[in-house]
């Protein structure tokens, strides 16, 4: 009886923890990562009453192994790395969490973050503690060093909710406040016998500087990467770099996504105080509630204003937002804020005003819930899920059959797979259409706001471009070439080019030897009226157009590769490369 009542009991409890372990899944921060909403999984805990609780607590901490037999294969691996955070966040097993977090066990560094915080401990305290779990993994192999920082992602996304912070972002930014004096002030450099170091932040680069007498050096000196000076210099450097990153893809880019406002008076004014911040920020372009809308500087009192098109500064107050294209294409300023961003060399942390956007068609409007824009294609399961995991998008299986979701706010995106394998990274998928809910119902394309549906069908049209097999069936994105003839409009303008015209997806090009058309897409190169012309890339991409500006850090190799080539067949009487002036020869004889 006593084993029928076990497993009677182990029963019960999986079917338990499978709900705990959905619902702390379902608001997680940061899914991506395997991180969990605390709140939630204690919620659900507390939920089953005392009696109930301590037994799920005991089958988790003393049962694991008979535990997570009673769910499938697939499953498996992840309730395995998850049980544990269910015991952290309950405060129960602290110890044993402690001494496996200490060993590097990947579910205790997950759950090290969930802990509540003992007696005497502080927020700081355990995120250096989070730190030293960084530099552990990199005693290991490229899979489980990327493997454990992941895991400390997560317990980051934990010691957030737990000390109290919105996200780990912010509450990263508030430990990385001792940067800005340590980084900017001249006497925060370094002496290295005869040598002296310092660093310099210039946009998204921190460059480690060194002179000697007064005269900068190209490269370092043996005796100076010798110095125990040039080691801290380096470990400041690899730190303001990590800021920048954390700056750039934990927030800008999430303010643009998600349209959440940031507090002007507190959040902003910390964030300018940090070098990262300093550099990225004002290369934004901000609104207010009420759509002022410029770019960010500071008065002599270190006041805020937003400077417009128009050259006059108005003071901010109160809450800013991340403009996204759409607000800027509704007011009718996209193509002068492009010509501005362009003109005055600005380039942007994330991609803002030359970022793709995507408007309801006529077509959809008419569908009513559902749109077919990127459905019936097949895509590369494993490619495809990777590329949606990396922007929070998560899967609901199916048989043969998915649905990937992601949460904007108060509404969900849908992306169904109306084929595919038992789970969408094993082998082909085909696309079906996209829906949107908001709580639990579907509702009209119409009701939508515009900026979620933008960037929902934005991340869509990235898998359907970049996952499709084969390079005859891999479509091209009208987004991206729309962006394309965006910003070659307004870098012709700039530079006074007169000999390019956009053509819907091409780029015309009137050179002093012939006439091309340029696919903005695809980047392949005609000759008119009908030959066709091969450039490798690199021979575009050096020389002169080496060092070609483009308005956002975004390593856009294949932008980068389509601008260059147009600007380099402007001037097609300066090409020397034998391989293509033979070409132009005999296609123009």
């Amino acid at each position: 009886m006593e084993g029928w009542a076990d497993k009677t009991g182990i029963s019960r409890v999986s079917g338990q923890l499978t709900m705990i372990l959905n619902r702390g899944y379902q608001t997680s921060p940061d899914p991506e990562s395997g991180a969990m909403d605390l709140a939630a999984l204690k919620g659900s805990v507390e939920a089953l009453g005392e009696d109930d609780a301590a037994e799920l607590l005991r089958f988790v901490a003393e049962e694991s192994d008979d535990l997570i037999l009673m769910y499938s294969r697939e499953t498996r691996e992840s309730y395995s790395a998850h049980m544990e955070t269910v015991l952290a966040v309950m405060d129960y097993q602290r110890h044993r969490i402690s001494k496996r977090f200490g060993n590097n066990a990947h579910a205790a560094i997950r759950a090290f973050g969930a802990l509540p915080l003992a007696e005497g401990e502080t927020v700081v305290d355990r995120y250096r503690q989070l730190q030293w779990s960084v530099k552990q993994a990199s005693k290991y192999g490229a899979e489980r060093k990327a493997n454990q920082l992941t895991c400390v992602r997560a317990a980051m996304e934990h010691l957030a909710q737990v000390g109290g912070y919105p996200d780990a972002v912010r509450m990263e930014f508030a430990f990385d406040s001792d940067l800005a004096a340590e980084a900017t002030d001249p006497a925060a450099g370094w002496d290295a016998g005869e040598y002296r170091l310092s660093l310099a932040v210039t946009g998204m680069e921190v460059a480690i500087v060194i002179e000697r007498g007064g005269k900068r050096l190209k490269s370092v000196p043996k005796a100076v990467r010798s110095a125990p000076a040039y080691a801290e210099a380096r470990e400041l450097q690899e730190r303001l770099r990590g800021q920048a990153r954390r700056l750039r893809f934990g927030l800008l880019e999430q303010l643009v996504t998600e349209g959440t406002p940031i507090a002007a008076a507190d959040d902003v004014v910390a964030l300018l105080r940090l070098p990262a911040g300093r550099e990225l920020i004002p290369a934004m372009l901000w609104r207010t509630a009420d759509s002022v809308t410029g770019l960010l500087e500071t008065d002599a009192d270190d006041d805020l204003l937003l400077r417009g098109l128009d050259g006059v500064a108005a003071p901010v107050d109160g809450e800013l937002y991340a403009a996204h294209p759409w607000d800027l294409f509704t007011a009718g300023t996209l193509s002068a804020w492009q010509r501005a961003v362009v003109s005055r060399r600005i380039v942007q942390p994330v991609r803002q005003v030359f970022r793709e956007l995507y408007v309801l068609t006529p077509a959809e409007v008419e569908s009513g819930t559902h749109s077919a824009r990127f459905a019936g294609h097949r895509v590369s399961g494993a490619r495809a899920n990777r590329l949606l995991a990396t922007r929070s998008w998560r899967m609901e299986r199916g048989y043969f059959e998915g649905t990937a979701t992601r949460r904007f706010g108060d509404f969900e995106a849908r992306l169904a797979f109306d084929e595919m394998g038992h789970f969408l990274g094993e082998g082909e998928a085909v696309t079906g259409k996209v829906s949107f809910r908001k709580g639990a119902a579907t509702i009209l394309l119409a009701d939508v706001p515009p900026t979620v549906l933008s960037e929902a069908m934005r991340d869509v049209d990235l898998v359907v471009s970049v996952a499709a097999l084969g390079s005859a069936d891999r479509p091209y994105s009208t987004a991206t070439v729309a962006s394309r003839s965006e910003l070659l409009t307004a870098l012709a303008e700039d530079l006074g080019l007169t000999s390019i015209t956009l053509d819907g997806s091409f780029a015309r090009v009137h050179g002093k030897r012939a006439d091309y058309r340029v696919h903005l897409g695809s980047g392949s190169i005609h000759i008119e009226p009908g030959g066709y012309l091969c450039v490798v890339p690199d021979a575009a991409v050096t020389g002169q157009n080496q060092q070609l500006f483009l308005p956002f850090a975004d390593e856009d190799v294949m932008t980068s590769v389509i601008l260059s080539k147009v600007l380099m067949l402007v001037a097609d009487d300066r090409i020397t490369d034998p391989t293509i002036t033979e070409q132009i020869s005999r296609a123009a004889a």
